[in-house]
Parts: structure tokens; C-alpha cells; sequence
């Protein structure tokens, strides 16, 4: 078993997928995905006094992230934990662009909704990432492509409630209610939080 093997099976008992993205340029990211549920909460995030919380990525991203750190250390790894419990917002100094960081790494396609389509977890994955002082063997270069489960289905542009789905992008990101602060929004006659639409 190659280093990056024994990497991504280590990282594979705490976390559902496990990849590795080269970036152009630059070392190794590891990329990770948990999924998101009604009882494993990824998708609370807030804002208090100007700075993001996230409770669910400190309760369930962040023990897997340490164990991983520590087994990487003991390989003679050097890594570093990008953003604040591997996800860093947009406008931060270390903000990755995480959907291309997973379809890069093998961990899904791109979804009409412009999300991460994984065929176990589909879109419900979250992700985290960790940056390496090493370059790793990345299994491939996957392209971005469209997921397989989304032809012939429209179903999540029909029901974006801010119209600005097209397929496999957004027009408007902007808009999205995922980035309206406070993440709560009525639309359409419905409450959405993150747009769970």
C-alpha cells in the first residue's frame, strides 16, 4: 500500500468519501466528505458578532479532522487544516472552491443544481479539506462533468425558488438563498434554511 493509500483508507474510517486533489501549482489537498443528516447537522451555520459559527462542523468535522492530522504526523506528513474546520468561506485567504475540489478528486459529479452528485450520498455530502506539504499520487483528473443522475431530470431548476439554476450553474450566486445572511428566507410561500429546496 502506497502512502496515499494508506492515507485516504486512514481518513475513510472517520469521514464517508476521501480524495486527493492536486491543484496546479501547488501541494496536495486532501479533500473529505460527511454526510450531511437530521441527526449529523452540517448545515448550521450563523453569525455572531460578525464572525461564522459552525456547530455542526465542529461536532462532527473536526474529531476526524485531528485523528487524521495526527496519523499524517506519524507518517511524516506535514498538513494543514484550510479555513476553520476544513471549510474556508468565500472571500478568505484559503478559500477553495470545494465542488471542483471533489469532482477533481473522484468523490462525484457536478449536479444540475450545481451541487456535488456522489452515487451513494448524493448531494447531501459537506466537505472539508486539508492542505499537504507533500504532492500525493492522485488516483486521476477527473473532469467536471455532468452526474448521470441528473438526465433527463429538471427537477431542482423547476424549484429553485430565486430562479437562477441553469443546468449545472448558477446565473446569479448572489442571489442564492444559501448566501442570504442569517440563511433564512421566505419564498414562494415556504421557510428555507441553506435552501433545502
Amino acid at each position: 500500500m502506497n502512502l496515499t493509500e494508506k492515507i485516504l483508507s486512514y481518513a475513510l474510517t472517520y469521514f464517508d468519501v476521501a480524495g486527493v486533489y492536486n491543484p496546479p501549482n501547488s501541494k496536495s489537498i486532501l479533500i473529505f466528505g460527511l454526510e450531511s443528516t437530521s441527526q449529523r447537522n452540517l448545515d448550521e451555520f450563523e453569525k455572531i458578532d460578525n464572525k461564522e459559527h459552525m456547530p455542526g462542523f465542529a461536532k462532527y468535522v473536526q474529531p476526524g479532522l485531528t485523528l487524521i492530522l495526527d496519523g499524517l504526523k506519524e507518517e511524516g506528513v506535514i498538513a494543514s487544516v484550510i479555513g476553520k474546520y476544513g471549510y474556508a468561506l468565500r472571500g478568505s485567504v484559503d478559500f477553495l472552491n470545494y465542488k471542483h475540489a471533489a469532482i477533481k478528486a473522484g468523490l462525484g459529479k457536478r449536479g444540475k443544481n450545481t451541487l456535488v452528485i456522489n452515487p451513494v450520498f448524493g448531494s447531501r455530502l459537506r466537505f472539508a479539506a486539508l492542505k499537504l506539504d507533500a504532492l500525493l499520487e492522485a488516483a486521476e483528473d477527473n473532469p467536471d462533468e455532468e452526474s448521470p443522475f441528473c438526465r433527463g431530470c429538471s427537477i431542482c431548476i423547476d424549484e429553485c425558488p430565486v430562479n437562477i439554476l441553469e443546468p449545472h450553474r448558477m446565473l446569479d450566486t448572489t442571489k442564492c438563498l444559501s448566501n442570504i445572511t442569517g440563511n433564512v428566507a421566505s419564498t414562494k410561500g415556504k421557510r428555507v434554511v441553506m435552501c433545502d429546496i
